[in-house]
């Protein structure tokens, strides 16, 4: 995605809810299991399967994946990490990342992290 879609999804970000991400290690059996079962959704179905069931936001797992690489291994830099949108990139993939999981489970809205 260009700088230009991330911006429009931060700006979407900005008008939303705010998203609590918490450390790993403090959710719930049921909370972790639900964030597993939703990644592991989008890394088992197809991009067509995912959406017809869970909608637009649906995104696989390898998407995600390729997205980065892309980012990354570009001709030109690591455009994902070596350029002054480092920060805005990244939070602009979390945010589509987490979009993917609330559509495949609703009470799975953000990524935890690890500390």
């Amino acid at each position: 995605m260009r700088l230009a879609a991330y911006l429009a999804a931060l700006a979407a970000f900005a008008r939303g809810e705010p998203r609590v991400r918490r450390e790993i290690r403090t959710l719930s059996t049921a909370e972790f299991d639900a964030l597993v079962g939703a990644m592991w959704t989008m890394k088992t179905l197809d991009d067509a399967s995912g959406k017809a069931r869970f909608g637009p936001h649906f995104r696989t797992y390898d998407s995600f994946v390729a997205q980065h690489v892309a980012a990354s291994l570009g001709a030109d830099c690591d455009e994902a990490h070596f350029s002054p949108v480092f920060a805005v990139w990244h939070r602009a993939y979390l945010y589509e990342f987490e979009l993917s999981l609330a559509a495949v489970d609703a009470n799975v809205s953000s990524l935890p992290y690890w500390d």
